[in-house]
């Protein structure tokens, strides 16, 4: 974002991907992003991923609750472990997640995500 006019900017920007998502047609239709060709399916997933991760990310350094949504980590798993080996290759100035931390096999969902998102559960 511009030092001069950032907000401005931020708002153009949040305005024309709100257009771009309520245009008809399927989830299934692709859009350019800034990490590429997505379906619109997917480029709605990873915000939703991304508030998901930092909700407990937050809890977390603060000692809250971290227990999170069954129902939105068996989305985001879903969505994201099979494509996780691409998006820790992509490099935006940094790698944009980590390793993935090991976790037994029977461990809980919560945790398999959270550990797939590089963190420690």
């Amino acid at each position: 974002l511009p030092a001069e006019g950032a907000v401005e900017a931020l708002d153009a920007g949040v305005a024309k991907v709100l257009e771009l998502m309520k245009q008809e047609g399927s989830a299934s239709m692709k859009i350019g992003t800034p990490f590429g060709q997505m379906t619109r399916g997917e480029c709605l997933m990873a915000p939703i991923m991304d508030l998901l991760i930092h909700k407990w990310d937050l809890a977390k350094g603060t000692d809250q609750n971290t227990t999170l949504d069954s129902g939105l980590l068996q989305v985001i798993h879903a969505a994201f472990a099979p494509q996780m080996e691409g998006l820790r290759k992509m490099d935006f100035g940094g790698p944009i997640y980590g390793p993935e931390v090991s976790v037994p096999a029977d461990a809980s969902l919560q945790d398999k995500v959270i550990a797939m998102m590089g963190r420690q559960p």
